[in-house]
């Protein structure tokens, strides 16, 4: 997969294995408030779902093929200028995933994305 998504201001990154962190700053003028919604805009769970798998994919050898979505949450709106916290860990026995956008007063959302090697 390349990078087709427009990333969020990454403030600061880390990575311990196979686990990772980012702190991220979600611009007001981001495109993808556009019509999501008027007068009150949030960011779409898809693009915060791509945000983790492109990410991930920059730091984990990911299995090429995507085939499921697991245990997705969303909790919490993130709206226009919120700093979140994304942290991501790969499970290579697995093929999976897992994401969870944070902040000190909670949650936003969480899931895991299914890899597979075969076509």
């Amino acid at each position: 997969m390349t990078d087709v998504l427009e990333l969020p201001e990454i403030l600061s990154q880390s990575q311990d294995g196979l686990n990772a962190s980012f702190r991220l700053r979600i611009p007001a003028d981001s495109p993808y408030f556009q019509g999501h919604y008027a007068g009150f805009p949030i960011l779409p769970g898809v693009v915060q779902i791509g945000w983790a798998e492109q990410l991930g994919r920059r730091l984990f050898p990911l299995p090429p093929r995507f085939v499921a979505l697991e245990a997705l949450k969303f909790q919490e709106l993130i709206r226009p200028g919120y700093e979140v916290e994304l942290s991501l860990a790969f499970k290579p026995e697995k093929g999976k995933l897992e994401f969870a956008y944070r902040c000190a007063s909670g949650q936003y959302s969480a899931g895991r994305l299914a890899y597979t090697e075969a076509e």
